[in-house]
């Protein structure tokens, strides 16, 4: 058994490559075009249910419930988070609670919503309709 793995740590990049093709050929394996990440297995702990695995994976809203005493933080975090201009940033805070936006996961979302938290606002992540 240790041989087998010495021959194949002896081996030069090309004749690697042409060991894993031949390989590929002779068990017929196909790879993949692009991997599914979100079907891949958790390492360590419990992988989460289907549903909730999905449900990271699906769009999210951010809605913003409440400004709070720092107006300016929070419109700096909208800018630098949604890249918007300062009159639409100061839109949003006049016009809370609004919707602010919808984001490709539940982390993005999570993240634009935990920024804002720490400026002192209040924002809320939902599943987007």
């Amino acid at each position: 058994m240790y041989e087998f793995a010495d021959a194949i740590a002896a081996l030069s990049l090309d004749e690697a490559r042409a060991l894993v093709a031949a390989l590929r050929a002779r068990l017929a394996l196909d790879a993949p075009s692009e991997p599914d990440w979100r079907h891949m297995v958790v390492l360590y702990g419990h992988p989460p249910g289907s549903r909730e695995r999905d449900e990271a994976y699906a769009p999210h809203a951010l809605a913003l419930r409440a400004v709070g005493p720092n107006r300016v933080q929070v419109m700096s975090q909208l800018r630098v988070a949604l890249s918007l201009t300062l009159g639409e940033a100061r839109a949003a805070v006049d016009g809370a609670p609004c919707e602010l936006g919808v984001f490709p996961d539940r982390a993005t979302a999570r993240k634009v919503a935990d920024a804002l938290a720490a400026a002192g606002a209040a924002a809320d992540v939902y599943l987007a309709p």
